[in-house]
């Protein structure tokens, strides 16, 4: 089923032949009253041919074309139909919708130079649009649920192999601008079957969720089922970000066994699920609840499972997984087993040194870190990112991958995919992409513990951010939401907190709140803190996923371009305040 010589296309007209009418995809517009639009195997295989068909009568093999919908099955027909025709996909969202999907979406057709974009009749309008503000006249729109296809008999099967290009994949851009990842159909074919070993995933299996199809979070999930011949169920993310508890009413109502979804999504199940909601649902099906794409938070691991447990949620059921686009997404994961985390010591973290504590020697700094299980299916370093020199158990570095799902490169940016792909150990060892996220080896599992480019470097030590936010949330829980732990200032250094609050605020408990920070913060930073600037909620940038964009959060800082409710700066650390001579 996995075999890593064919292609997506040749599995998924198998699938068209021997389980025909069988479910593939299914888009729940509502799921109280359980509407759809689904689409069976022999549907798909038939509407893909017709897309493809229709494409190469405008492009030719190689080139790309934008993909701009919403999450559902016309998605998946175009981008299916891209894949049957040897036509490279470039998934994007909508550029509708706020300034930052225009311009995400804007530098991803500069970048790829796509001249077709396929979207949706009630889509096309915004799409038209976009393209006349930019002046793009060599750019055509077509609404693929609008034109006449042509004839599925008219498609023949191009030249297409494991090597063949599938799409352009864009990283989430949390600490660079968004890079295109090339991904070849082996590419998707290998990683769908990484995560089918890891899970014990069984063919026919039922996976589903709102995670954005642009986003290699929504792909990963999309191609498990239709690759092992199961049914993908889909919700549009907006309906979860309105209302959480649906996705989990879409789990319950469509007995999905697996889902995937970001730490802050099980966060907002669990502040927001009422108990009349919890009353309705049957989680006794979910088999694999994937957890992944920011630093995972063991309290929010603790706190989901003990809110639905009484409803079918069992503690084997929570998955902390890694991955990346550079690797297509899935890296490594727990399968069916209780998660294991360790309590790690604080000041030796700072140090790279990954140091278990006992019962007897926990303390309150200590840090509790999530196990995101052994990775099977890549060969994995720890490496030290400057010397490259590989790091034995225990000690914390670069991870660095090769395996069949590493993406080829960047596209069009050669000199980023030389320092990024096919890089090489001290020793020789070649072959791996430096994923530059840090983590550690330990009993032959990863943790992970952040990202490069995020680390604040202060006074010779290392703090990880998320820490320093997640001790500010659990010191005022009803008071803060979201929180930017950002360095500013010179080799030396200081960090600041740029903190989202919940709700309205007076001036007084404004510095009520900011010296509460302050106090927090200063305990364990030292002579490091720089202050706290509070801010109104969605201040704070994030990605696609819920993970906090702390670069753009520095620059916005130095520029002077946030808008505090309050502040508390050091004069060091004050963009505003003037240069002593």
């Amino acid at each position: 089923m996995f075999q890593q010589s064919v292609s997506v296309t040749e599995i998924l007209r198998g699938h068209a032949e021997w389980i025909g009418d069988q479910q593939a995809v299914v888009l729940v517009e509502d799921v109280a009253e359980a509407r759809q639009d689904a689409l069976t195997y022999s549907q798909l295989d038939h509407d893909a041919r017709r897309v493809a068909a229709t494409l190469l009568e405008r492009v030719a093999p190689g080139e790309r074309v934008l993909l701009a919908y919403p999450s559902g099955t016309e998605f998946v027909r175009a981008f299916l139909g891209c894949l049957y025709a040897g036509i490279v996909a470039v998934p994007a969202p909508l550029p509708a919708g706020g300034n930052h999907y225009m311009k995400r979406t804007t530098g991803i057709a500069i970048d790829t130079g796509a001249t077709t974009v396929l979207t949706g009749s009630a889509q096309l309008p915004a799409v038209e649009a976009w393209l006349e503000g930019q002046g793009w006249s060599h750019i055509t729109p077509l609404a693929t649920d609008a034109i006449e296809l042509a004839d599925a008999d008219d498609w023949a099967l191009p030249h297409i192999g494991a090597d063949t290009p599938a799409l352009i994949q864009y990283t989430s851009g949390t600490t660079t601008d968004p890079k295109g990842v090339v991904i070849t159909h082996g590419n998707l074919v290998s990683n769908a079957g990484a995560l089918w070993e890891a899970t014990g995933a069984h063919e026919g299996v039922r996976s589903g969720g709102w995670a954005p199809l642009y986003h290699d979070m929504g792909v990963g999930q999309l191609m498990l089922p239709l690759l092992s011949g199961g049914t993908c169920v889909l919700i549009a993310p907006m309906v979860f970000l309105k209302r959480p508890h649906v996705w989990l009413e879409l789990i319950s109502r469509y007995r999905l066994e697996l889902s995937a979804a970001p730490n802050f999504a099980y966060e907002l199940c669990v502040q927001q699920t009422t108990d009349e909601q919890l009353a309705r649902l049957d989680l006794s099906g979910w088999r694999w609840a994937l957890n992944g794409a920011e630093p995972i938070n063991l309290l929010t691991l603790e706190q989901f499972r003990a809110k639905f447990s009484a409803v079918g949620y069992r503690a084997t059921t929570t998955c902390p997984v890694y991955g990346l686009a550079e690797a297509t997404v899935y890296v490594s994961g727990i399968g069916e087993a209780a998660p294991a985390a360790r309590s790690v010591d604080a000041v030796l973290l700072e140090k790279d040194e990954f140091v278990p504590l006992g019962e007897a020697e926990k303390h309150a700094d200590a840090h509790e870190l999530v196990s995101c299980g052994p990775v099977r299916d890549y060969a994995i370093r720890i490496v030290d990112a400057d010397s490259r020199e590989v790091l034995p158990e225990g000690r914390i570095g670069e991870i660095w991958l090769r395996g069949n799902s590493v993406g080829s490169g960047y596209w069009r940016n050669e000199a980023e995919s030389r320092r990024v792909f096919d890089v090489e150990t001290a020793c020789g060892d070649g072959g791996y992409v430096r994923t530059g996220d840090l983590g550690v080896l330990y009993e032959d599992e990863l943790y992970v513990t952040g990202r490069i480019a995020e680390t604040l470097e202060v006074g010779g030590r290392r703090f990880y951010p998320h820490h320093l936010e997640r001790e500010v949330a659990a010191l005022l829980p009803k008071a803060v939401a979201v929180g930017a732990a950002i360095k500013v200032g010179g080799p030396v250094g200081s960090v600041v907190l740029v903190q989202e609050l919940r709700g309205r605020y007076g001036r007084e408990r404004l510095a009520e709140i900011a010296e509460q920070i302050r106090a927090c913060l200063h305990r364990r930073l030292g002579s490091a803190l720089g202050g706290v600037v509070l801010v109104r909620r969605g201040a704070v940038r994030r990605t696609t996923s819920g993970k906090v964009r702390r670069v753009e959060m520095r620059e916005l800082f130095l520029d002077g371009a946030l808008e505090p409710l309050y502040s508390d700066l050091s004069p060091a650390a004050d963009p505003a305040a003037p240069l002593i001579a």
